[in-house]
């Protein structure tokens, strides 16, 4: 993110002290300029296109909160047509802020905060409105003709997680929907989650045969024979990897949190867990993930749901020990 620190290029009057009451002309903002298209695209996090919905201005911090419903995305951050999403920006352009106009249409191209997640604009970035980024636009159409598509309409070189979710659908761990969408950015739920785990760690036919074999002491009540997910769920069951809820419920249809996919993830890969002293219950293996690198950055905290472009990473980084990618802490 070569310039989320030109959030610092707020107008200053001498000695360094920061300007606080109406800004003259003559504080201009003193970021670096735009690049081209090609090298804009490189360097951001996200780029996309939608209508501004909303703006707020915090004048004691010096910014405005946007809020932006998306028409279109080329990179980043796997927003789909028609999600509302927020970002941040100077509130003047003396200090680098984008004046987004309320009912307008914008391409913008975001940088994200790697801290906080939060994403912000800057005019230094070739964001505009979409009246006049017919250059960027351009580039955009014949980036988006050069990039494969050859397992999921929805899955490009730039989409995130794209190299987990590619890598584990060759090896048949992942599969797409019926219309050839992959849906990175679709919460997970507890089937899916059984389904995408067990996969990753046995053969087909163990998991097929399970039902056949496996001789439980109860039946779950919601996880019929004819249910797709049913060998899965009984291969995660037969391995000590789940268990029903005390009424004999799987609930398989519930989203499942970061702090009961990092439990259930953690025992599965064998990670080490250590406890110590008083510790809330997920606490233990989710400091164990983290310390492995294995936490996907837009996982925000153990209530957080996951995504299936979320779960692609958690998978791969522990299927295929990558250790070398910046991980969420929290």
């Amino acid at each position: 993110m070569k310039r989320l620190s030109l959030l610092l290029c707020l107008s200053v009057i001498a000695g360094g002290v920061p300007f606080v009451s109406s800004v003259p002309s003559a504080h201009a903002c003193s970021c670096m300029m735009p690049g081209g298209p090609a090298e804009e695209f490189a360097e951001t996090d996200a780029v996309f296109s939608g209508e501004v919905t909303r703006v707020i201005e915090d004048e004691a911090a010096y910014s405005m909160n946007v809020q932006m419903k998306v028409s279109k995305q080329w990179k980043g951050l796997d927003f789909s047509e028609g999600t509302l999403i927020e970002l941040e920006t100077p509130n003047n352009s003396a200090s680098c802020g984008v004046n987004f106009v309320k009912g307008e249409e914008y391409l913008v191209y975001g940088f994200e905060d790697e801290e906080t997640g939060e994403l912000h604009a800057l005019l230094c970035s070739r964001t505009t409105q979409m009246e006049n980024a017919d250059e960027d636009l351009a580039y955009l159409e014949t980036k988006e003709r050069e990039e494969p598509q050859d397992r999921y309409s929805d899955v490009r070189a730039s989409t995130r997680y794209s190299e987990a979710i590619l890598r584990l659908s060759d090896d048949g761990v992942f599969q797409g929907y019926a219309n050839g969408m992959f849906r990175p950015q679709a919460t997970v739920n507890r089937a899916e989650f059984v389904k995408i785990l067990t996969a990753s760690l046995y053969a087909p036919e163990d998991i097929a045969s399970c039902p056949q074999q496996a001789d439980f002491a109860y039946v779950l009540r919601d996880v019929r024979d004819e249910d797709w997910y049913n060998p899965y769920v009984c291969k995660a069951r037969l391995k000590g990897l789940v268990e029903g809820y005390p009424d004999r419920t799987f609930l398989p249809a519930e989203a499942i949190n970061f702090a009961e996919a990092a439990k259930i993830v953690a025992g599965a890969f064998g990670v080490d867990i250590e406890v110590q002293g008083s510790m809330e219950w997920y606490r233990p293996a989710v400091d164990a993930l983290i310390a492995k690198n294995a936490v996907p950055q837009t996982v925000r905290g153990p209530g957080h749901l996951i995504t299936r472009g979320e779960m692609a990473e958690i998978i791969f980084r522990l299927r295929y020990n990558v250790t070398d990618r910046l991980s969420a802490s929290f």
